[in-house]
């Protein structure tokens, strides 16, 4: 593997955000999140290590209804689902983000609803924990 600074792994996972990514309404609330699927479970969890913050799910098996009922690849799910995480991500892709993405993120955040977090987290939480992947299958 390559040795990437922080700065140059941020660009990195923002584009596959660019690329892959959506951000969601969670359900019908006015909070909101941000996603990656796809069937590279390497990839996510280095979008998991660039941003330090989420979850990965996955993978997760999905019949192909086209195909006599063979199985798609097998997908990975990165996500931010609380405000703290989800503006700390938007932060920290902003200078790498197109118009269109910028204009959403914004106006997710203007929009949501605001929830006292249980607690505040401090920098050194920051981290990858091993419980931030969690396996399905």
């Amino acid at each position: 593997t390559t040795y990437m600074n922080i700065k140059e792994q941020l660009a990195w996972a923002s584009g596959i955000f660019e690329g892959e990514g959506s951000i969601v309404r969670l359900g019908k609330s006015n909070r909101w999140g941000l996603r990656i699927a796809m069937t590279d479970g390497d990839i996510i969890a280095r979008v998991l290590e660039a941003f330090r913050v989420g979850r990965v799910y996955g993978p997760y098996h999905q019949p192909n209804s086209h195909n006599n009922g063979k199985l798609y690849k097998d997908y990975f799910v990165w996500t931010v689902n609380n405000r703290v995480d989800f503006e700390i991500v938007a932060k920290m892709m902003s200078p790498w983000l197109g118009n269109r993405r910028k204009e959403k993120l914004d106006e997710a955040l203007s929009g949501w609803t605001t929830v006292k977090p249980r607690h505040k987290r401090t920098e050194a939480e920051y981290s990858p924990r091993p419980n931030m992947i969690k396996r399905h299958g």
